[in-house]
């Protein structure tokens, strides 16, 4: 697999949906409804995988799986090694079978950990990134990557695969759109960010009509709340990253992010529990939701 230089604008867009997420979190202990907006941080996080792996050539399925899957699991087996134990026994929650091994897997399974989500689903999208370089060189990709969403939501939809499915098409469409950079460069970002920024109004207008001025509540309507986040998480990248591109990195600056890049996995791994878990840092804040199970996404 094939290296590109590194682009500090993408840094950047890490930090800052990173903090998104964290502010999420926080937000949704306090009942806040802009938790459910600041979320588009994860997959912004997803488009930024998929993006950059959209611009590299994978000589290798085996090597590729080894790498990225002993990078994501090797921290995240050591914070549920420290954790798990300390929650089980805080909390008198008897460590079954049956979540053990979806622990494992990376699935949420404990209160508190329900952000753990992210895990099973960017693993998911690392198995199909072999396929996703193998269709990009056939003659007709386009064809084959709308054929390949629209199988990825139905059997998603049909529960057959436990992911959402929207989650799932967001890196795909950011691996397509990262296989257009390697391309075209530049002047492609600007392009999709003219043909989706109108997009992202119109669908965020109606969802916001729809959500919160009728009393509307079909699962079609979650569904297109779905792609309207994820439209608003590319928009989101593709204006931070065309900003970004003239930004002019010294050699402090460029440390900086360096080292955010390596903090920000963990810090993923490890905020919810002290925002949203039985360690709550809040708890003495004035908030009135704690011990939560579920993540705002």
């Amino acid at each position: 697999m094939d290296k590109i230089k590194k682009d500090y604008s993408i840094s950047v867009i890490r930090l800052l949906a990173c903090i998104m997420i964290v502010s999420c979190h926080i937000l949704q202990y306090y009942g806040s409804e802009l938790a459910w907006w600041l979320n588009v941080g994860v997959q912004i996080f997803l488009l930024i995988s998929a993006f950059l792996y959209g611009q590299k050539e994978i000589q290798n399925a085996y090597f590729f799986y080894k790498k990225n899957f002993i990078k994501i699991l090797t921290d995240y087996y050591l914070f549920l090694l420290f954790v798990v134990p300390i929650y089980c026994y805080y909390t008198n929650t008897i460590l079954s079978v049956k979540i053990f091994f979806k622990l494992i897997l990376g699935f949420p399974a404990l209160p508190g950990l329900g952000h753990l989500w992210y895990i099973s689903t960017i693993l998911f999208c690392y198995l199909l990134i072999p396929l996703l370089f193998y269709i990009s060189k056939k003659r007709k990709k386009y064809f084959y990557y709308f054929i390949f969403c629209f199988i990825v939501q139905v059997l998603c939809s049909l529960h057959l695969i436990p992911f959402t499915g929207a989650w799932i098409n967001c890196f795909i469409i950011g691996y397509i759109f990262g296989n257009f950079y390697k391309n075209f460069g530049k002047s492609i970002a600007i392009k999709l960010l003219n043909i989706f920024l109108p997009i992202t109004i119109l669908f965020n207008i109606i969802k916001i009509y729809l959500k919160y001025f009728t009393n509307i509540d079909y699962r079609m309507l979650h569904l297109f709340y779905q792609y309207a986040h994820v439209v608003l998480a590319i928009s989101l990248f593709f204006s931070l990253f065309l900003l970004l591109k003239n930004f002019n990195f010294n050699s402090s600056t460029k440390k900086f992010f360096v080292f955010t890049d390596k903090l920000t996995y963990d810090l993923y791994l490890t905020h919810h529990i002290f925002i949203l878990g039985p360690f709550s840092l809040l708890i003495f804040g004035g908030g009135y939701l704690y011990y939560s199970f579920d993540s705002c996404y």
